[in-house]
């Protein structure tokens, strides 16, 4: 035995005393196991067993003596791959289907020091169910081992490990199995035999000790799969002979059977457990720091020198290292092969660093004629640094509304729509061919790149919010589906799916797989049985790539905020001579005045005065303008809940652009406004007696307002009109028209009478009718007002006399039809004005929260139907029901928050359009909106 380890080098695997110094580097013990010695003539020889050689160990014992020595020899090995395979690649599974007290006692000594990572691995009390289960998963993970061995052109895991050096993450499984096939269920002896068959190769090891006087279970087998006879004849035997042992089908038993073979059986010392324990603390600290990931850089200096690559169908970067050849990896997109990308991993797993990598890499190597961007990041931390870039059509970064991520989305359908029909009448069908036939024009590559897709794709949502989704997720199946053709490419990204469900018509278009640190039912949700290697990479640096024809482990390139924030600036200075694609940046958080656009005249139309009330939710922003002609029912609604004056902000903006119309046209209009709400220091007002100061506007008294709408009425009939706008704020507190009084009423008479009369007798009160209460009856005039009085009078007798309940008040005969103005109701003239007004340019604006407020005529619409222009903001849906409109939408949902405000213009006959409205101006502001050429407006 001396002679051998003369020319071969001691180790603590192969040397009969387990010794430390004989320990060296941690390694794969490809020079073999200890399990006794060879002993013949003079010539002792150490009996070794190389795992990767046989398929499986197995001792085989007929009496409890031969038991106990055996699963001496077992316990001993596993001492000796503890102390010898690196920390981070074992994994030590042990089931012990005999007397859990006689044996293996250390292990779980052992099992404390191996990185604390699935200490679980290691069984002590023999837990059945357990192991069947962990049998299953081992076997389910052979496949992608073997898959992962391959693509890497190795011829096995020892290989593959020895290779990755630092960077091998996939460990070695030990499955040592005592006093086999005691409790071993039939299903799990079919598993087991599959492993030993197959497992070698991808670093599955099974030792086992065999009760030759064990029954298999049941005395049967479950199925023709299990064959004892073939799994003895595998794997490599240790068999009782005589007193002894012998070795069997070692490939050399012709040889070995000249040498008498003694088990290496000697029981353990506590000082050995000890120092070996000591040992594995040491080895598994130092592997720790190992591990550690080293960052590699992505060369964007050479990338920044490099002149802008031309493109007719196929873009690439470099995105890292395949880890086992130290090759270049490279990101490919084309119409042909490489189509669209999924990249998933935890936080910290090195995503963001890929995104960045990707999109910085990109940006550099190609002009913005060859490349478009896309970029949508839910959770608005990655993206902004891309704001201003050329190359991007739209920068998205906010998680409040979907809405606009549907209308970036909708924009890029209607960029491949565009090109459809260019394809068309050039009869090419793939973009490498147009581009071929228009090099001085080319189409640009176009990539969607979606951070935290999930947002996309999430369950619970109704209404309008649900209808969202759906219209995202045919929008982008139709992408994934129809667009690499026309040069189109998604990536989408996220930490985690968790119970979002990715429609098929989408996953099953991709064919690009970036995996990293994960959760194991995310990723094996993507890749099938991937899990193995995504849940045991580095942590912000590996990541397992995989496509239909290839699979490999890479190392990313990685880049500090520094860094990233130089490369940005590198991008602009060399794009600075190039066209923009658009460059549209959308941060969820927005305000918007009318005084952003008063030096512009690109709103003004000719043929209708323009109500400019805020900004269009689209990629292309623009000024949503109300275009109001003198025709049938040019009039404007304004309708929600007046939160922070917001209907009433819309209202003034509306007024404040028609003033700037008729200036800019040099023409002049009456502006009258009505306003209705009593409560004081409201922001508008203060605008509105600014604009009268200023000879602006002339604002009506309520209570004088049926003089005015007798005037307005009277120029109709008589073909006098001059052009008017009227706003009418808080038509719900209009009481005039609640009530339908006469246009000829003294209304502030009555108001004055009203509130004087205020009293309460005990517990009953009588209180002058406010704002807020219900029609009760026609309308109180000097006619009726001495009437009034006396039911009042009646009411204070019986409430003091007890007969309250006997008094029955008589109420006015209603009146007969009006056939003069001064006879005509506020709604009836109302009514009239919004019919007859606009074929004379008379305009009416209105202001009010319910529908059923208009004219105060319950369910009855046909006051709404006079306004072909209606801004609804958020409301109960319930309150827009009556209005019937062509097409669901959800006012409930509209945000109302200041910086997020959000509101419907729904024009007659036309789909609604989602709108940001513009923000109230202050008093400075609305005083100079209609002098845009003056200094002091600028």
């Amino acid at each position: 035995m001396a002679s051998y380890y003369d020319s071969n080098k001691p180790t603590t695997a192969n040397f009969p005393n387990i010794v430390i110094e004989n320990a060296g580097e941690q390694h794969f013990p490809t020079e073999g196991l200890y399990i006794g010695k060879l002993s013949g003539g003079a010539i002792d020889i150490p009996a070794l067993v190389d795992l990767t050689e046989v398929k499986g160990l197995t001792f085989l014992y007929n009496s409890e003596a031969a038991r106990k020595r055996v699963n001496h020899v077992i316990e001993k090995l596993a001492w000796r791959i503890a102390l010898t395979v690196p920390s981070n690649l074992c994994d030590i599974i042990l089931y012990n289907g005999g007397n859990p007290g006689d044996a293996f006692n250390a292990h779980s000594r052992i099992d404390n020091y191996l990185m604390n990572e699935r200490s679980e691995r290691v069984f002590f009390d023999g837990d059945k169910e357990y192991f069947d289960s962990l049998i299953s998963e081992i076997y389910s993970s052979m496949k992608m081992r073997a898959m992962a061995i391959h693509s890497s052109r190795k011829s096995s895991l020892v290989e593959l490990n020895e290779a990755l050096g630092k960077e091998a993450r996939m460990k070695y499984q030990f499955v040592f199995l005592t006093d086999f096939p005691r409790h071993i269920s039939p299903q799990t002896l079919e598993i087991l035999q599959k492993i030993i068959e197959a497992g070698t190769r991808t670093g599955i090891y099974v030792i086992m000790s065999w009760d030759m006087q064990a029954n298999f279970p049941d005395n049967k087998i479950s199925s023709s799969e299990f064959n004892p006879q073939k799994l003895v004849e595998q794997m490599e035997l240790i068999a009782p002979n005589g007193d002894g042992f012998r070795i069997v089908n070692s490939g050399h038993d012709e040889i070995l059977s000249q040498f008498q073979f003694e088990l290496d059986n000697a029981e353990i010392s506590f000082i050995e457990e000890e120092k070996w324990l000591s040992f594995i603390q040491q080895q598994t600290k130092m592997a720790k720091e190992n591990t550690k990931p080293t960052n590699i850089q992505q060369d964007y200096l050479t990338l920044e020198q490099t002149p802008y690559e031309p493109v007719l169908s196929e873009i690439s970067v470099p995105v890292g290292l395949d880890i086992n050849d130290k090759h270049p990896a490279v990101l490919r997109f084309s119409h042909k092969e490489f189509f669209h990308a999924f990249v998933l991993g935890k936080t910290g797993s090195g995503k963001s660093g890929l995104l960045n990598t990707i999109i910085c890499s990109l940006l550099l190597k190609y002009s913005p004629e060859d490349l478009m961007l896309y970029l949508l990041d839910f959770k608005g931390v990655e993206f902004n640094r891309y704001r201003g870039i050329k190359h991007t059509k739209a920068v998205l970064v906010d998680n409040k509304d979907s809405r606009m991520a549907l209308e970036v989305i909708d924009e890029m359908w209607e960029e491949f729509e565009r090109r459809s029909r260019l394809f068309k009448a050039d009869g090419v069908q793939h973009i490498a061919d147009y581009n071929k036939l228009h090099p001085d024009a080319r189409l640009p590559q176009v990539l969607f790149i979606a951070d935290e897709c999930q947002m996309m794709f999430q369950s619970g949502l109704r209404g309008t919010e649900l209808d969202i989704q759906k219209n995202i997720e045919q929008l982008l199946a139709n992408v994934a589906k129809l667009g690499r053709s026309h040069g189109f490419h998604i990536i989408l990204a996220t930490q985690e799916l968790g119970s979002v469900d990715i429609p098929d018509s989408i996953l099953n278009n991709l064919s690009e797989y970036f995996l990293m640190l994960s959760a194991p039912r995310d990723s094996d949700r993507l890749v099938p049985d991937s899990s193995l290697l995504t849940s045991r990479q580095t942590m912000g640096i590996s990541c397992f790539y995989h496509n239909n024809t290839l699979q490999s482990q890479l190392k990313g390139f990685f880049a500090e905020n520094e860094e990233l924030n130089a490369v940005i600036e590198s991008i602009k200075k060399k794009s600075a001579n190039c066209k923009s694609n658009g460059a549209h940046y959308f941060c969820g958080s927005a305000k918007y005045y009318l005084d952003d656009i008063k030096d512009s005249f690109a709103f003004m139309l000719e043929d209708a005065i323009c109500a400019n009330v805020g900004q269009t939710i689209k990629v292309n922003s623009r000024t949503l303008t109300i275009p109001i002609r003198n025709d049938f029912y040019e009039n404007i609604l304004i309708m929600g809940v007046n939160k922070k004056e917001q209907a009433c902000s819309v209202a003034l903006n509306a007024m404040a652009s028609m003033m700037i119309w008729y200036s800019a046209k040099q023409s002049t209009a009456r502006f009258l406004v009505i306003d209705c709400l009593n409560q004081q220091g409201l922001r508008y007002k203060s605008i509105l007696s600014d604009w009268k100061q200023l000879g602006k506007c002339e604002i009506i008294p309520r209570q004088s307002s049926g003089k005015v709408l007798s005037e307005i009425v009277e120029s109709l009939k008589t073909k006098t009109a001059q052009p008017t706008v009227l706003t009418i704020i808080g038509a719900e507190r209009f009481i005039e028209m609640k009530r339908k009084s006469k246009l000829s009423d003294a209304a502030s008479d009555y108001i004055q009478e009203m509130e004087e009369t205020d009293f309460s007798v005990g517990s009953l009160e009588v209180t002058p009718l406010d704002d807020t209460q219900e029609d009760s009856g026609p309308a109180l005039n000097e006619a009726n007002m001495e009437q009034y009085q006396q039911e009042i009078a009646k009411l204070k007798e019986a409430y003091k006399n007890g007969t309250l309940a006997e008094v029955q008040t008589e109420t006015p005969a209603e009146e007969p039809e009006e056939q003069t103005v001064e006879n005509m109701t506020f709604p009836k003239a109302l009514l009239f004005i919004l019919e007859e007004g606009p074929l004379q340019g008379v305009h009416t604006i209105l202001q009010v929260d319910k529908p059923q407020n208009i004219l105060f005529e319950e369910y009855d619409m046909t006051a709404a139907n006079k306004f072909n222009h209606k801004v609804l903001l958020r409301s109960e849906n319930k309150n827009i029901a009556p209005l019937r409109f062509g097409q669901d939408i959800d006012v409930e949902t509209l945000s109302d928050e200041e910086d997020a405000l959000r509101a419907y213009y729904y024009p007659e006959g036309d789909d609604p359009v989602l709108f940001t409205p513009y923000q109230m101006p202050s008093r400075e502001t609305a005083c100079t909106l209609w002098l845009p050429n003056t200094p002091q407006n600028k």
